[in-house]
């Protein structure tokens, strides 16, 4: 199996850092960009999320706060076009001031020299 370039960990963890950031700030467009458009969002006992117009119903229908995620790992897929990560992560939210802590699972591909997310799999810690 080949390894990803450190340029392709860069972009992956680029691409994973801008999901929080993007979803917080409410900016709907870009956050959408990070998806293949047949990407799927699964949060642990929902139904996916697996249309884009559903999933930008997830950001504008989401409780504003912040998400901080530490570091992703990741790691070759199939082929050096494709990659998958963890990482886990802290959301506050701002209106009730609750924390809520998790983590990710994420499975991305390369289209040309942009890493997109194919799907993402949201899973709580059990004390949330």
């Amino acid at each position: 199996m080949e390894q990803l370039s450190i340029d392709d960990q860069m972009a992956i963890a680029q691409t994973l850092s801008k999901y929080g950031i993007l979803l917080d700030t409410q900016r709907v467009e870009a956050w959408s960009d990070l998806f293949e458009p047949d990407g799927v969002v699964e949060i642990d006992g929902r139904a996916p999320i697996s249309t884009e117009i559903d999933r930008r119903a997830l950001v504008t229908d989401s409780p504003r706060g912040a998400h901080i995620s530490t570091p992703p790992v990741i790691s070759t897929g199939a082929s050096s076009s494709e990659a998958t990560s963890e990482q886990t992560f802290l959301f506050f939210n701002i209106g009730s001031g609750k924390i809520r802590t998790g983590w990710y699972e994420d499975e991305l591909v390369k289209r040309g020299t942009r890493w997109t997310i194919r799907r993402r799999v949201i899973h709580f810690f059990a004390s949330n």
